[in-house]
């Protein structure tokens, strides 16, 4: 974890806590009874902000182990522990030196995170010097990543690690400075700071880059009352520091190649300080810069903006692993020479994603599809192929610099390209440049792009809009041509319906018509045969041939007359019941039983589709009775979910249905029987076998 003065974790109190104290506590009853008395710095600690705040008395016999005037610092360590001790003094602090044993009367009160001792209600911290000279404990060998751990705030530590930086810092007092030490190990940061420094102070040379020891407090107190004591390691003075392996000067060290950091694998350790030159192709503004050598690429911290774009740089600065990358921290440079930005070669996505192109000026080509004005800076939204990127302008540019950058030109971009990277988990052997799963350009400004064609006039917007326009035309033509639809449908459901009445009336009448032309020439000629038995009574035979022969002809106009009688009715009670009656009106007249069955939920059919299936019922019945003399003739209808099925079976002397014959013939029932079937849409079968009856079915499909 790195230490930074900016942290938000306290460990130690406010330095003014003590004025709290100030300040009612109606929080607490007045009957409720003093807490314990405390005398280790243990178990001060160990309270929590609850219980630190119900003012426990303390009372703690230790070493002091830091003090400091500027700003009032002093901590004290027992057997057990250290503890901060804040606000007003009964005494002077100042003859007081580090190894002077004490003792401390206060009270307690929260800490962030861990308790302090501060005075007692409107008293000051009452403190008792007990022998001058003591040897300080012994300090607690400590790592920086342990620091971040609440049981070593406030103890005297010892920590072994690498200098990053050195520089002085105002503690907010006049004439008052803080020399603040940057230390590193690994990944971890931690921030040392000498109060009570001067410039007569002599520190090591080339302390940067060097392994030092270090001895100090460590302290959380609140950094906006501390700003140059909190969240660091407090030492007192030059021999709290302890060089362990000394710098090698930063511009005596060896220039690597770029490309012998960036292909190091996780499990390689990278050198402690490095040094590379190159030309700076990209500055961005109190961030850092990129710098491109012979070799390679990479970024580089520097924020102190001395470099600019073009200029040939030697820096020397500490390789840390920024995920999949390697960066410089800490660095420090020099420039002579402003030699320009290097060749930027023309590339496409595809290349851009390969690992030698990482943190490298680079040119490319590319649609325009959005121009967004982000805080972090200007950024173009690209297509090239099929791939979609970014490329932000580093700094901040007006909004008037972007006009000409319009969505759908077409534009040749030079910045540096930036791969963006997922770690490998399973590879940890992987060179630290692949895998890149994206990247951005990096744009100096403005001027690094170049408009190669600017957008026609049919943009994505205006195409759109057009779209939009025909949508919402052709929506609404196949809105009205269903509504016509549906119209001319009804109307013609409406003349459909009219036309099958009006056929079947006509139809009727034309029936009717030779029903009274036949049976009248039937009537006459019996008329005829009677008158001329009336004249042969003188001769018995030939009278009673006249008679049998006037017989026989009202015999068929009989038959006639009943078969027109059912062809003409109008159904009105329904095909199962008018069909029922036909049948059964055959029985008396006939030697030949006629059975109906109906199977199925009888339903309403439309009157042409019922008369249809009528005649073919008793078309079929009458030829069976015609021409196969048969004992018995079942008539069955099944009406199913979706179709009506007619069977007329007979047991007579059946035909041969492969030799039908045909309508020139003079027998049309069976041609009738089909075309009534066609108007049905339906399907008419005749099976039959001489000698073994005939079988005749229709079905007929039911639609809306």
């Amino acid at each position: 974890m790195q230490m930074k003065a900016s942290s938000s974790l306290i460990c130690l109190p406010l330095i003014f806590a003590w004025f709290a104290q100030a300040a009612p506590q109606s929080s607490q009853p007045a009957s409720a009874p003093d807490p314990a008395e405390l005398t280790t710095a243990a178990a001060v600690r160990q309270l929590t902000p609850e219980q630190a705040a119900l003012k426990h008395p303390v009372r703690i016999r230790g070493v002091v182990t830091y003090l400091s005037s500027v700003p009032q610092l002093f901590f004290v360590q027992d057997a057990t522990g250290g503890v901060c001790v804040a606000g007003p003094r009964d005494r002077d602090v100042r003859p007081l030196r580090p190894g002077t044993s004490v003792e401390i009367e206060g009270v307690t009160t929260p800490g962030r995170l861990v308790p302090a001792v501060v005075g007692r209600l409107k008293e000051p911290v009452k403190i008792t010097i007990i022998g001058e000279g003591t040897a300080l404990p012994a300090a607690k060998p400590v790592t920086v990543a342990q620091l971040a751990h609440r049981d070593f705030h406030g103890d005297l530590v010892e920590v072994e690690a690498v200098v990053r930086s050195v520089r002085n810092e105002s503690t907010g007092a006049p004439a008052a400075e803080a020399l603040v030490i940057t230390l590193a190990s690994g990944r971890d940061r931690l921030e040392a700071a000498f109060l009570a420094w001067h410039g007569g102070v002599n520190f090591p040379p080339n302390l940067v880059g060097a392994t030092v020891k270090i001895r100090g407090v460590f302290n959380t107190a609140s950094p906006e009352k501390q700003q140059a004591a909190a969240m660091r390691l407090l030492f007192f003075g030059i021999k709290d520091l302890r060089t362990q392996e000394p710098a090698t000067p930063p511009f005596d060290l060896p220039v690597l190649p770029i490309s012998a950091l960036k292909s190091a694998t996780p499990d390689e350790s990278l050198p402690i300080r490095a040094r590379v030159s190159g030309i700076v192709t990209l500055a961005v503004p109190r961030k850092g810069l990129f710098l491109q050598g012979d070799s390679g690429a990479l970024w580089i911290d520097a924020p102190a903006d001395t470099l600019r774009a073009g200029d040939h740089a030697d820096v020397v600065g500490f390789p840390a692993r920024r995920g999949n990358t390697v960066a410089l921290e800490d660095v420090i440079s020099k420039s002579d020479q402003h030699p320009g930005l290097p060749d930027a070669p023309l590339i496409t996505p595809e290349q851009a994603l390969r690992g030698d192109f990482d943190a490298r000026l680079v040119r490319m080509e590319a649609l325009v599809l959005e121009v967004s004005r982000l805080s972090e800076g200007p950024t173009l939204v690209l297509q090239s192929g099929e791939r979609v990127f970014l490329a932000r302008i580093a700094g901040p540019v007006s909004s008037a610099t972007l006009d000409p950058f319009r969505q759908d030109s077409w534009v040749r971009l030079t910045g540096v390209c930036v791969h963006n990277r997922l770690p490998d988990a399973d590879s940890p052997t992987t060179p630290v440049a692949a895998n890149p799963f994206s990247f951005h350009l990096l744009l100096n400004s403005p001027e690094a792009i170049d408009v190669i064609r600017a957008p026609g006039w049919w943009t994505l917007g205006r195409i759109l809009l057009v779209c939009s326009v025909l949508a919402v035309i052709t929506i609404t033509a196949f809105a009205w041509v269903a509504l016509l639809r549906l119209r001319v449908a009804r109307q013609t459901s409406l003349i459909r319906n009219h036309l099958a009445r009006e056929t079947l009336y006509e139809e009727r009448v034309r029936i009717a018509r030779e029903l009274h032309d036949s049976l009248e020439q039937d009537l006459l000629g019996i008329s005829m045969q009677l008158n001329a038995t009336d004249k042969l009574l003188t001769q018995p035979d030939r009278a009673r041939e006249s008679l049998l022969l006037a017989a026989a002809m009202v015999r068929r106009s009989q038959a006639e007359t009943h078969r027109a009688v059912w062809d003409l009715r109008t159904n009105s009670d329904g095909l199962v019941s008018t069909l029922r009656q036909a049948v059964a009106a055959l029985d008396p007249v006939t030697a030949t039983h006629v059975e109906f069955d109906v199977r199925g939920a009888p339903r309403d059919l439309p009157a042409a589709a019922q008369n249809h299936i009528l005649r073919v019922a008793l078309e079929a019945v009458t030829n069976a009775l015609k021409h196969a003399a048969p004992t018995r003739i079942e008539v069955q209808l099944d009406f199913e979910d979706n179709q009506v099925t007619l069977k007329v079976r007979d047991d007579g002397r059946g035909f041969d249905d492969q030799r039908l014959p045909p309508p020139t013939s003079g027998h049309f029932g069976l041609f009738g029987m089909r075309e009534r079937a066609d108007k049905l849409h339906g399907h008419l079968t005749i099976q039959s076998t001489p000698g073994q009856g005939t079988q005749i079915q229709l079905i007929v499909p039911l639609t809306e």
